[in-house]
């Protein structure tokens, strides 16, 4: 009732001062809001979390976190600022120039046209950037092509960078070099709090609705009283049914306004424009210091957009805000503490671990609330909705980290998809802004829900599970019905079919254990033996999974090294993929001709010289040999020495990755981040493990990067990896120790780490070839 009855403050504000009269009577909308200060307070406390939730740590480990890795080279990460898994993404936006702008920014890039609220990080494909603010010392915006090439957009010749840019957890400032404004931003879950400081002359800011990656439908700019501005931008683009409203509150009273469509201004009384590519300049007084903004948005609904607003912050501190911001993401890094005297692998870690904890993003508001793809408004009860679901990158790494570091978010997730099925009859593939966006191949929820169930996530139904599971695999999404019919997705009706199969493969096998547990022994005996069809795409004349037709031939003429789906692998070729069956290595590895031949394949997965074209495909990136760190379908196979008897090579491989594909600087990213994958995967390979077969529980051991790092569990218990004798060149483990036995092989479980201990690596700079070699 507390929350209902500050809404009805702000609605009293919004009746009473129409904007035909604003400009005689100026109350800032905050008065009001501050009259309910203490029973926000109530509602949604403020809590500083310290480090010491998760046990004593000597310093911030947030000061290790560089938002600026990634943002060069081919990362597509963004700087701006944002809370762990917030459904505001308050970063920088620059013209989309090229591929590597997915993020909205790229970091050689000096010009910066606005600060927009939502964001994605590290993906292969651009969307969002919505709700964008510019502040800008020019009377007049030059609008030109504004609304005719989203490709152009406007720009203000004043916004230029400078070299005082700055980025930090829940961060993030820059002054323009000729109008000397200075920007800063921070946010709480569903509202971005924006500093405008200006030294001197105008002050005015532009609220844009022109220029973002996808196609506006429709969109509206209400300039409801002096400090409140409310309205919505639909879109479609990748999420092809975009809907965000909005509500922005302004520190100081607007003094008068302009407001445009397609570059053409209203007339003066209007206070209120619809269409689409908007433009709204906003004039202030010339003699406060700084403009401060607070934009809360919601999928659902103007009121919804004002409902977050006033659930999230009740002031203009802006500090305050920033210090809780940076407390929420010390809180999320206090999981994991390290002990090493390398501070550069830190803070590679712990920004690794930030990007990895900016997604999956809040979806529902405050109450619950949150607009499905089918326009209806529905109501999560008892957990968070959330959406931006990369899940042919993140089932592999991604979710099994979250799985040690935050389960109660895996709750949500896993409740996330399940109401999703609900809602449309299938789990998610790729979803964002509550939108399926189809975006890659496989049923890769599956893995995720097995993963999470069979660890024991709370609050997943698994009646309702394997029943979304079974009417998942029953949809023809990407040729399913060939792959029913004939065992394989035949390449002359679905062009990546061959990559398209061993993804399907994979996921059968963990529906079938979801089937099993839940004494579905029909299903179970299915989608098992289907899932160990994977023979089928392999061709010993060449050694490698080829594509087939679907008169059952192979494709020819057939190229090993070929990227892409025309050659029948998805951003990969027949090389890459050829060890994509996780559930089932010791049968690929017999396929293979047995466990000298498999090594043999592995050695010249590494070795052969380097004829992939990189510009084939674009996500082919950090290349050793045929391999292609930069892409996920590759990330288990260091890993697969370890089921041939020859550990001590993948632990060379994973080395040499970590110290050449992971760097502090802002290309620090092989590839594009993909949602925290390529992230997740340096943060299990630096603990020394890594989930091979990320739905079964099971970790493969490679080699450590620090000295001693603890895990500290939601459990309240702490598992420590130590690495006796760890130096540059004592990379290779000796012997491994768990709780006090020696391991007799390179696997823990994840029941292991639960329980809490210790695992302990004796490093050497030798190989041990013996170490579980089964001699």
């Amino acid at each position: 009732m507390k929350i209902n009855y500050t809404i009805n403050l702000i609605q009293i504000k919004r009746l009473a001062f129409p904007v035909v009269n604003f400009l005689k009577n100026k109350t800032s909308i905050d008065l009001l809001l501050a009259l309910k200060k203490f029973c926000f307070f109530t509602v949604v406390p403020i809590v500083l979390f310290s480090s010491a939730v998760f046990g004593q740590v000597n310093e911030r480990l947030t000061k290790y976190v560089d938002p600026f890795i990634g943002t060069g080279g081919h990362g597509h990460t963004f700087p701006g600022a944002v809370v762990p898994f917030g459904m505001v993404q308050l970063s920088p936006d620059q013209i989309q120039n090229s591929w590597d702008y997915c993020s909205g920014y790229h970091y050689p890039d000096k010009k910066i046209i606005g600060f927009s609220h939502t964001h994605l990080s590290g993906t292969g494909g651009s969307d969002y950037m919505d709700i964008r603010l510019q502040p800008t010392i020019k009377k007049v915006i030059d609008i030109d092509s504004m609304y005719e090439g989203r490709n152009t957009g406007h720009q203000f010749a004043d916004n230029i960078k400078s070299f005082s840019e700055i980025a930090a957890p829940g961060y993030y400032a820059v002054t323009f070099e000729k109008s000397n404004i200075k920007t800063e931003l921070t946010t709480t879950a569903r509202t971005g709090f924006s500093k405008f400081t200006f030294a001197d002359g105008e002050q005015n800011i532009a609220l844009d609705l022109c220029y973002f990656p996808g196609e506006p439908t429709a969109s509206m700019i209400h300039i409801e009283n002096d400090t409140l501005i409310t309205g919505y931008l639909f879109s479609k683009g990748w999420a092809t049914n975009q809907k965000v409203f909005y509500a922005i509150h302004l520190s100081a009273p607007i003094v008068s306004f302009t407001l445009s469509q397609k570059g053409i201004p209203v007339r003066p009384s209007s206070n209120q424009i619809k269409g689409n590519y908007l433009l709204a300049l906003l004039h202030f007084k010339s003699d406060q210091k700084s403009v401060m903004t607070k934009v809360s948005i919601s999928s659902v609904s103007i009121d919804g957009a004002i409902n977050n607003l006033a659930a999230e912050i009740n002031h203009w501190n802006f500090d305050a805000i920033r210090s809780q911001a940076d407390s929420a993401w010390e809180k999320e890094l206090s999981h994991i503490q390290i002990e090493s005297a390398n501070e550069k692998k830190k803070k590679i870690f712990y920004t690794a671990y930030y990007h990895n904890s900016i997604a999956p993003s809040l979806y529902s508001d405050f109450d619950g609330q949150f607009r499905a793809e089918n326009d209806t408004v529905y109501t999560a009860k008892n957990f968070n909705y959330y959406t931006v679901f990369s899940l042919w990158d993140t089932y592999r790494a991604t979710h099994p980290f979250y799985t040690l570091v935050a389960p109660n978010k895996v709750s949500d997730f896993v409740q996330t998809m399940l109401m999703h099925y609900q809602i449309n009859g299938m789990l998610p593939v790729w979803t964002l802004a509550g939108n399926e966006t189809w975006g890659m191949h496989g049923n890769h929820s599956i893995p995720v829900i097995t993963d999470a169930y069979f660890k024991g996530i709370k609050g997943i139904d698994i009646a309702l599970a394997t029943k979304a599971v079974k009417a998942t695999l029953a949809v023809n999404y990407k040729s399913m019905a060939d792959y029913n019919k004939l065992g394989f997705v035949p390449c002359d009706r679905q062009l990546d079919g061959a990559g398209i199969s061993l993804e399907y493969y994979y996921d059968d096998w963990c529906a079938a254990q979801l089937f099993k547990v839940n004494g579905n022994k029909s299903d179970y005996n299915f989608y098992l033996k289907r899932s160990l069809k994977f023979p089928m795409q392999y061709n010993p004349k060449y050694g490698l999974m080829q594509p087939r037709k679907a008169d059952g031939s192979f494709l020819e003429p057939f190229s090993k090294i070929g990227m892409g789906s025309k050659y029948g692998f998805t951003e990969g070729n027949a090389w890459q993929y050829s060890f994509s069956v996780q559930h089932n290595i010791n049968g690929l590895v017999q396929l293979f001709g047995g466990k000298k031949m498999f090594a043999k394949k592995l050695d010249s997965l590494f070795s052969l010289q380097n004829t992939v074209n990189p510009g084939e495909v674009l996500d082919i990136t950090g290349v050793i040999g045929l391999y292609a760190h930069g892409n996920e379908p590759c990330h288990h196979i260091p890993y697969l020495y370890n089921y041939v008897g020859q550990p001590w090579k993948s632990q060379k491989v994973i080395k040499l990755i970590c110290d050449s594909l992971y760097t502090d600087q802002r290309d620090g990213l092989c590839g594009n981040d993909d949602c925290g994958q390529v992230s997740a995967w340096y943060l299990f390979s630096s603990m020394g493990f890594y989930p091979v077969n990320p739905a079964s529980g099971i970790y493969d051991l490679g080699t450590p990067a620090f000295e001693k790092l603890s895990i500290c569990l939601d459990n309240g218990k702490k598992f420590t990896v130590v690495a006796k004798g760890l130096t540059d060149k004592k990379f290779y483990v000796s012997k491994a120790i768990l709780n006090g036995k020696e391991l007799n092989h390179p696997f823990i479980n994840h029941a292991d780490i639960l329980r809490g201990g210790e695992l302990i690596f004796v490093m050497s700079d030798k190989p041990n070839r013996l170490l579980w070699s089964g001699k």
